[in-house]
């Protein structure tokens, strides 16, 4: 008996699976950076954007509602930060622990970290922020250290110094699992050991994106065989 030809078999049964996969991953996987949570104004707890992630940070100097950096970016790269006063500050000697958290069922990487620096008259000049412990690693990480920042006068609202990082240039391991959490820490510092005044450190934000599930990496797969068999035919 002569057989069917295999490929017009092929065809017919798969065709249907580049736009089934295509459907499918649009609601699995994420294509672009979400914003988990973010820092302004007075609070030492952060506004949640991405629901499950929380963040806080303790060890400031102070508050207060007449200052704030009103440049309406956190860092750089992110708009839609406050223009408005209100903020915290710090002074040489202050170390600030930050904290973000991963509740949300679903694992996901850490991919930038973005905050602004307002540098008052007579106060830091310094800094270094590290990658402390948690669910990244490697732990006690030095992310960035920066001296002799020129100060931006002493106005209550400034144009203030934005600082951008991309956490895979210094860490090997940017998952943060569900359950997990990852803790940073801001030590400022005077090139002269001195500075009465204080600096303002506000709007922070964490950005990243979900890590796929399983069974969406297998759907991928199954896309691509679909389409390796489409050329075939």
């Amino acid at each position: 008996m002569k057989q069917q030809r295999p490929a017009k078999f092929r065809s017919v049964s798969l065709s249907f699976l580049p736009v089934f996969v295509g459907a499918m991953l649009a609601g699995s996987v994420a294509s672009d950076a979400s914003t988990f949570v973010t820092w302004t104004g007075t609070s030492e707890t952060a506004a949640v954007v991405t629901t499950g992630f929380t963040g806080s940070h303790s060890g400031r100097s102070g508050s207060a509602g007449g200052f704030g950096s009103d440049d309406g970016t956190f860092g750089a790269g992110l708009s839609g930060a406050p223009t408005t006063a209100g903020t915290s500050f710090v002074k040489t000697g202050t170390t600030i622990t930050m904290t973000l958290s991963n509740n949300t069922g679903s694992d996901y990487n850490i991919s930038a970290l973005r905050w602004d620096l307002g540098v008052r008259d007579n106060s830091v000049t310094g800094f270094t922020v590290t990658y402390l412990s948690g669910g990244l690693g490697p732990v006690s990480t030095v992310i960035d250290t920066q001296s002799s920042i020129a100060s931006l006068g002493s106005t209550s609202l400034f144009d203030a110094y934005d600082y951008d990082y991309t956490l895979s240039s210094s860490l090997s391991d940017t998952t943060l699992g569900n359950a997990e959490s990852a803790v940073f820490t801001f030590a400022f510092t005077h090139t002269a050991g001195t500075g009465a005044n204080s600096a303002i450190f506000d709007n922070i934000a964490f950005e990243g994106t979900v890590v796929p599930e399983p069974s969406s990496i297998a759907l991928i797969g199954l896309g691509g065989l679909a389409l390796f068999f489409r050329r075939r035919r």
